[in-house]
């Protein structure tokens, strides 16, 4: 037996795979298994290695691009406007291409996506390496990178929730969260290492060893297509543009920016209502709970890029530690998400997804009070925050996509997914844009905690994550209004 297959069989023998009956004709288990139809086989559990390297791989590149922006301006002597498109272009495709890809999942198989987005991610990693000096021609190749990394996201939760048994699932949604988190500690490292040490053309290579991945792919990833319709091009791009204009109103104050925002929202509305298969299913909104999870979701991820946001502005501007240390107190502090990861299987198979979310709640919460209260401390409080939030990232994340994920129909998977990346990408977005514009107005900027340190705007931070934490409880009585009387198993 080769070794990579031989390896794989030990990754599906250590979770305890071998005693899964996958086969949708195998009573209790097919029936807990949201009556998707599975696999006839365990091949898709040798691919999961290898399906979260890209994922690790994408959130890893971001973290390290954003890192080396500053040394890319001095290189081609740009402007931070010019210069931040090698930045934003990612957002802004990660906006929609998510949900994209998601809804393709209904017209293509698992195998062609994953294969599609692998070759862009590598492909247009090359090209950014080969043709770094011209900056347009970097410009060209991000884009084509990001339209190929995007794809790791988009397609994961499908993958998990229509191949994967009902009572391994929380173990591999969780595991997303964790390599989130890890991607993040080590492409700050790495991006800092690189920064210090070597030319930073070389951190664009990176995404290659994506291609180690390529093997298992072509040989276990489901090749079955759904025939699904079309996809509404028109739809997509209406619903782009008002995420991006949403985003802009936030962020710039600018009055035009939100009437078109409104008039692309309105548009893409009446345009839906006359199509019979558009962008975005619409009509799964009248499925009863999806329309306050969505909103769960929203508040939910929106709180987690808050944190994430303000991270890097507190230790340099608080603590004035250097890019090495930044990435060492991210990678300690992060580190043992992986080990909630082991946890969360037992967890859900005992408890429930209900137990697991609320858990992870408390985590969090736990975690904006921390930092709310420790804003100019010791150092060692902030760590201790960072912990509570690493841990909690994979408790609230299988928590909340097993429960949004329960709500849609069996053929309406990857548009219902659809649904759920958009509100967590405008969350992510949107919330950053206002505690921006909230900080850079000064709004925040008072003392409301009288021990709190005045230093570099240590008071905005802290009433910041105050307010989120409030804000956060919405999200509580929400889920336990919908689903606190339900197993949740």
């Amino acid at each position: 037996m080769p070794r990579v297959e031989r390896s794989m069989r030990l990754w599906a023998s250590f979770y305890e795979i071998r005693n899964v009956t996958i086969s949708s004709d195998d009573g209790e288990d097919a029936a807990t298994m949201s009556d998707v139809k599975q696999p006839s086989n365990k091949t898709i559990f040798y691919v999961m290695p290898w399906v979260i390297l890209f994922l690790f791989l994408q959130g890893a590149n971001e973290n390290i691009i954003q890192l080396i922006v500053p040394i890319m301006a001095d290189y081609y002597d740009a402007t931070k406007a010019k210069i931040s498109l090698v930045v934003t272009i990612a957002g802004i495709i990660s906006g929609v291409g998510g949900t994209v890809y998601s809804i393709l999942t209904e017209k293509f198989s698992m195998r062609q996506l994953y294969l599609f987005g692998l070759m862009m991610f590598s492909g247009g990693s090359f090209l950014a390496f080969a043709l770094h000096p011209w900056f347009e021609w970097l410009i060209v190749a991000r884009f084509i990178q990001c339209v190929g990394a995007i794809a790791a996201n988009g397609c994961y939760i499908v993958l998990v929730s229509r191949y994967i048994p009902a009572k391994s699932q929380s173990l591999f949604f969780a595991m997303s969260s964790a390599m989130f988190l890890l991607a993040l500690s080590l492409g700050t490292l790495t991006g800092a290492l690189i920064t210090n040490y070597l030319v930073w053309k070389y951190a664009l290579l990176l995404p290659l060893f994506a291609l180690l991945s390529l093997p298992a792919f072509l040989k276990y990833l489901p090749a079955d297509r759904r025939g699904g319709n079309n996809l509404d091009i028109v739809g997509a791009i209406l619903v782009a543009l008002s995420i991006l204009f949403m985003i802009f109103t936030i962020s710039l104050q600018n009055i035009i920016c939100m009437v078109a925002a409104i008039l692309f929202m309105v548009t893409y509305y009446m345009y839906a209502k006359r199509r019979e298969n558009p962008f975005l299913d619409l009509s799964l909104l009248r499925i009863r709970g999806l329309k306050p999870m969505l909103l769960m979701v929203f508040l939910l991820f929106g709180a987690q890029s808050v944190i994430l946001f303000l991270l890097p502005f507190i230790v340099r501007d608080l603590y004035a530690l250097d890019l090495i240390q930044i990435g060492l107190l991210f990678l300690s502090a992060n580190a043992p998400a992986i080990l909630a990861v082991l946890l969360i299987r037992k967890c859900v198979n005992r408890f429930g997804r209900t137990t697991v979310f609320y858990i992870g709640w408390l985590l969090f919460f736990l975690s904006l009070v921390t930092f709310a209260l420790s804003m100019g401390g010791p150092i060692a409080m902030i760590w201790i925050a960072m912990l509570l939030f690493a841990i909690s990232c994979p408790f609230f994340y299988t928590g909340i996509v097993m429960a949004t994920t329960s709500l849609f129909p069996a053929d309406k998977v990857g548009t219902g997914t659809a649904l759920f990346l958009l509100s967590m990408g405008c969350g992510n977005s949107i919330f950053v844009a206002v505690v921006g514009l909230m900080l850079t107005t000064q709004v925040v900027d008072f003392k409301l905690l009288p021990y709190i340190s005045e230093m570099n705007g240590a008071s905005g931070f802290s009433n910041v994550f105050l307010l989120t934490a409030l804000l956060f409880c919405l999200i509580l009585i929400m889920y336990r209004k919908i689903h606190g009387k339900r197993d949740g198993k």
